[in-house]
């Protein structure tokens, strides 16, 4: 039995999975970006480890460490992940030889979900080039 599907629904399952030549590397860093916002807006105590891995590192400067754990902004803690988030995908735009320092610092604890996280985007990335 064949299952006909209709153009729009091939153009949507092209989209979100892939084209026909393989997946879409820029959207696979996007979804892999946000699956790591949904992953630290979870825990303040890993965001926070993380953003200071990130500012020791120097992917993230001493003012927009600050910016993210400023309490008069009044932000929940997914609104700062999402800032961070965001900085680290202009990171990754203007200087994507330094973006393997982050994914460095999700390596650093021994978590399995960040580990996976870090290689699928290190995969997405090497396709991209």
């Amino acid at each position: 039995m064949k299952i006909k599907i209709n153009r729009s629904l091939k153009e949507l399952l092209a989209y979100s999975v892939g084209t026909k030549d393989g997946p879409n590397p820029q959207n696979d860093i996007k979804k892999h970006l946000n699956d790591l916002k949904h992953f630290l807006s979870t825990s303040e105590a890993m965001f926070c480890d993380k953003a200071n891995g990130c500012k020791e590192e120097r992917v993230i400067n001493t003012s927009q460490y600050n910016e993210l754990f400023d309490r008069m902004n009044r932000q929940s803690l997914s609104e700062r992940v999402d800032l961070f988030i965001r900085k680290i995908a202009f990171l990754l735009e203007l200087c994507p030889d330094q973006f393997s320092k982050f994914l460095s610092i999700l390596n650093i604890q021994e978590d399995i979900a960040l580990s996976t996280l870090a290689g699928r985007i290190a995969a997405s990335l090497e396709r991209r080039q």
